[in-house]
This record gives structure tokens, sequence and C-alpha cells, in this order.
């Protein structure tokens, strides 16, 4: 339509990944469609998993069941090697919130059984070989959704403690980054609330 750019100037090459010949944008994303001709949006195509076998695989799709838990604030499916083949991987970050008062090892073995329990739903290939729990939180976009490319690898980022929200008057979990001391806590409706060393103060 109208709305749809006519291209990069001077870059045909990228012109051509981006838009089809009769001017289609191509959006990058997964879809399917049910018996009923709706259209469901299941993952980006950047974002898939090549199996040994060649097999295809959307994360979006095997974290979709994990955010039904109300002990997880989010989680992110990668590719990982062991024994130079890829398997698939999962980092979660718990709603630390609700296991006050219990030890780390309970949370770890509350996930760890979570995610045998969905791995039970799921074909061979597409089952979870891996299970990080993080004490830290993922890097961030600047809609606060995790960056999925940023955290292939250590974010740098420490667990520093909890705060609680002016906001909604819940504790919240703070991070802090190694190498610029603030920490960035959970996002309380539509803003942050941001500590620089350790003065807090308020960032619309």
């Amino acid at each position: 339509g109208d709305n749809v750019f006519l291209g990069y100037y001077g870059n045909e090459e990228e012109t051509a990944k981006t838009l089809t010949p009769d001017g289609w944008l191509k959006t990058g994303d997964l879809a399917r469609i049910d018996e009923d001709g709706f259209v469901y949006i299941v993952g980006r195509i950047k974002n898939i998993i090549v199996l040994a076998s060649g097999e295809n695989i959307s994360p979006e799709s095997i974290e979709e069941p994990f955010y039904k838990s109300p002990f997880l604030r989010d989680c992110l499916v990668k590719e990982e090697f062991q024994d130079g083949n890829p398997i698939i991987a999962i980092e979660i970050l718990p709603r630390m919130e609700m296991f006050e008062g219990k030890d780390w090892s309970e949370v770890e073995a509350y996930f760890k059984k979570l995610v045998e329990e969905i791995n039970a739903t799921l074909p061979t290939t597409h089952r979870i070989m891996k299970i990080t729990v993080r004490k830290e939180d993922f890097a961030r976009t600047g809609a606060l959704k995790v960056a999925r490319n940023k955290n292939q690898y250590d974010t740098g980022r420490d667990f520093c403690g909890t705060q609680r929200s002016p906001f909604t008057g819940k504790t919240e979990y703070g991070f802090v980054e190694r190498r610029t001391r603030i920490v960035v806590n959970q996002r309380f409706g539509h803003r942050l609330f941001v500590n620089v060393a350790h003065q807090p103060r308020l960032r619309n």
C-alpha cells in the first residue's frame, strides 16, 4: 500500500531483501493460518534455531507455555552447543517476590520441574536440554523487552537486592550494571525507577 516505503536509497540489495517485486513488505514474521482462516504470528524468521537434523524451530513457540506460570518474569529460549551439536537451552528470570522466604535451591527446583512438565508436551526434537535460572536481569531493548541478540552471552549484570515501588507498593528486584554502576529496577507501569550511585530518582 501507499504506507510502505519505496526502499533503501542507493541500496538495491537491502531493498530486495525487504520488499517483494510488487511492493509487499517482508516483515520477517513467522505465521500460521488455522482452519477458519485466522492468521497467528508465532515468531521471527531471524530467531529460527536450526538443529543438527536440519529441522527449524521457533524459540518463541517454546517460550509461550512458560509465560503461563505466575512465578516466571521472563525467559529466553536459545541455541547452545553440546559436543559440537546444537541443543535447545532456556534462561529463566524468576519473579523473586513469589519465592519470598525460599532458598535458591527451591527456586531452581521449581523451574527444573516446570521445564520437565513442558518438555513432556513437546516433540522430542523441541525439548529443552539445558536450564539456567538467572539471578540477574536480561539485557533489554528500549521497550523493556528481552533483547534476544544481546543475551547470547553474559550480560555483565549482578543481582543487587530489592526495593519497594512507590507506585505499586510491591517489592521489586534491581540489577546493577558492572560498568556503569547504575541500578535499574523492573518497570512500574510506564516508568522506570532508577538508582544512580544509590541515590533514587525517577526517570520518565
